[in-house]
């Protein structure tokens, strides 16, 4: 996934989005997904694809660090949802950690953070 840099689009990206994949101390079919920047119209797909990726490559368990998302739509949610439906047709799992500010207060709202909030007794075997 390109950075793209404030003012500049390239394929329809929101300015400034980004999804960073890092490897998780949870087991080694665990992988923590970093969003950056806004998760609107333009992006949610980019969820959606890197997931998708991830789980057909064996991977049971994303972690979605929202710490870094400004904004969060209801296509976001989507992205977020579908996403998720993909994971759990591979047998894993979709989390959420680290949303702020008007991402936590969507997801509050739609009731999507308790369903998909990150914890410590969380199993990384799924």
């Amino acid at each position: 996934m390109a950075w793209c840099p404030a003012g500049h689009h390239t394929g329809g990206v929101s300015d400034a989005f980004e999804v960073v994949s890092e490897p998780s101390d949870l087991g080694t079919h665990a992988v923590r997904l970093v969003a950056r920047g806004e998760l609107d119209l333009y992006v949610e797909s980019v969820i959606f694809d890197r997931v998708t990726e991830l789980a057909e490559r064996g991977v049971k368990l994303v972690i979605l660090d929202l710490s870094g998302v400004s904004f969060l739509d209801s296509t976001g949610l989507r992205g977020i949802i579908r996403a998720s439906n993909v994971l759990t047709a591979h047998d894993g799992r979709l989390l959420i950690e680290g949303a702020t500010g008007a991402a936590q207060r969507v997801l509050e709202i739609t009731g999507m953070l308790e369903r998909y909030r990150a914890g410590d007794s969380e199993d990384p075997n799924c």
